[in-house]
């Protein structure tokens, strides 16, 4: 493929990603720095949460606690939650799109396993370190659908470069933009900017998602960083994404 084809090609998945904005404005959650992500600021009829990937720490977990929600942590890398509360009930097991491997589960099987199979408007918030692609890609509109706000942070965006890669990411972003709108980015400054066919693209991006059906949205005139964002990691500069609004020229 020529190089202005795949640069037209990588244009147009990032576009899926095309920042909106709601009209109950937006509320940074899980406190400063690493582990903090802005929300929209509307919480109302929430008492379920879901957070894959615990990793070592857990302030969006205490956050949404705090605010009276259960909390169900899934994460088979750590023996247990970094720090505890009563309302979290964490579990040794990892995210997996099938059930081939012992120490994973799919979300369907989670939300089984806990009684939540009909349960609606929770809350999901999913950093697993690059097996967001294949956990995310076909999940159905009928599951996605019963998470009013869903965060998750996509890695390796730096390949974007390779078919296989950017097919699959395409996938991603177009299935979850079915049920819900990118309200939200930020780039974590971990990692730093790839240029991709002379495109530059943060290696790792943290975006934020509402369900359609449930909050009313308008365009964003966002520049992003926003006054609500912190570098996830604190002596470095943030990175600067500007409107984020990709369009294939």
């Amino acid at each position: 493929m020529p190089s202005s084809a795949e640069q037209l090609e990588i244009l147009r998945t990032l576009s899926v990603l095309h920042p909106m904005n709601v009209t109950c404005g937006k509320v940074r959650t899980g406190g400063s720095n690493d582990g903090g992500y802005v929300m929209a600021n509307d919480f109302k009829g929430n008492a379920i949460g879901y957070s894959i990937g615990v990793g070592p720490q857990v302030l969006w977990d205490h956050e949404m606690a705090s605010r009276g929600m259960n909390i169900h942590q899934y994460d088979h890398t750590v023996e247990a939650a970094p720090s505890s509360h009563p309302s979290f009930h964490f579990n040794k097991i990892g995210i997996a799109p099938n059930l081939d491997d012992p120490q994973l589960v799919t979300l369907d099987r989670m939300l089984e396993d806990n009684g939540h199979a009909d349960e609606q408007h929770m809350l999901l918030k999913i950093d697993v370190e690059g097996a967001e692609w294949d956990v995310l890609d076909g999940m159905s509109s009928n599951l996605l659908s019963k998470f009013d706000q869903i965060v998750v942070e996509y890695h390796a965006l730096e390949y974007l470069d390779r078919d296989s890669f950017r097919h699959r990411a395409e996938r991603v972003f177009r299935n979850i933009d079915h049920t819900h709108a990118c309200i939200h980015v930020h780039g974590n400054n971990y990692g730093s900017f790839g240029i991709v066919r002379n495109i530059p693209i943060p290696n790792v991006l943290e975006v934020s998602y509402v369900l359609r059906d449930r909050f009313s949205l308008i365009e964003s005139t966002d520049i992003f960083p926003t006054h609500l964002d912190d570098p996830c990691k604190s002596d470095e500069p943030d990175l600067f994404l500007g409107n984020f609004k990709y369009r294939c020229i």
